[in-house]
């Protein structure tokens, strides 16, 4: 009697093991942004991230995406932040959509500005300062505008410079500043260079 009582427990909870793992499974297949949400209230970061990041392949939709590179950790995740900060960032619609997050608010930096800095500062932990220069310069255009990449790069990632990775970027900077006619975008520009250099 003992023994069939042990092995109906152990079919029992052998069958509830499977279910979870079932539903789990199906959880993680066909609705990924539950299982995201639930880990992000759940405060388990990377897990969370990871689902937000399957959520948006399997949507397609630039709100998914969002989610994940507001998420994003560029330093410790650098290269998965890297690949889909440079998906939103390189999307027809960004510049509307950012528009769109920022509209009825007052902010220091506009959400283009601060997708833009993450995606340099992934860029940067993920592949290299050179990495990052290209990528800061291909937002910049041919201004200096304030809140631009660079500057938003420069103050978060400034901490992890090497000496090498500074004489790069001031560099870089330097090399820029030749083209640049307002004065206001050359002031911008020295002050990062001191930030970077003085740092």
């Amino acid at each position: 009697m003992k023994k069939l009582i042990i092995k109906t427990a152990a079919i029992t909870l052998a069958a509830i093991i499977l279910t979870a793992l079932l539903i789990y499974g199906a959880l993680a297949a066909f609705s990924p942004k539950s299982l995201a949400e639930f880990y992000d209230n759940a405060g388990n970061a990377g897990l969370a991230r990871e689902y937000y990041a399957r959520t948006y392949e399997k949507s397609g939709d630039i709100n998914d995406l969002y989610v994940f590179c507001v998420k994003a950790d560029e330093k410790g995740d650098a290269a998965k932040s890297a690949k889909y900060l440079e998906v939103i960032t390189d999307k027809q619609d960004f510049e509307e959509f950012c528009r769109d997050k920022d509209a009825g608010y007052t902010v220091k930096f506009s959400t283009a500005d601060f997708l833009r800095g993450k995606c340099v500062a992934a860029n940067y932990y993920a592949f290299g300062i050179n990495k990052a220069v290209e990528s800061a310069l291909s937002f910049t255009g041919n201004a200096y505008a304030e809140n631009n990449a660079f500057t938003l790069f420069i103050s978060r990632c400034v901490k992890d410079f090497s000496a090498e990775d500074k004489a790069a970027l001031s560099a870089a900077l330097e090399n820029f500043k030749a083209s640049l006619t307002n004065e206001n975008d050359v002031a911008r520009l020295n002050a990062d260079v001191e930030a970077v250099t003085g740092a």
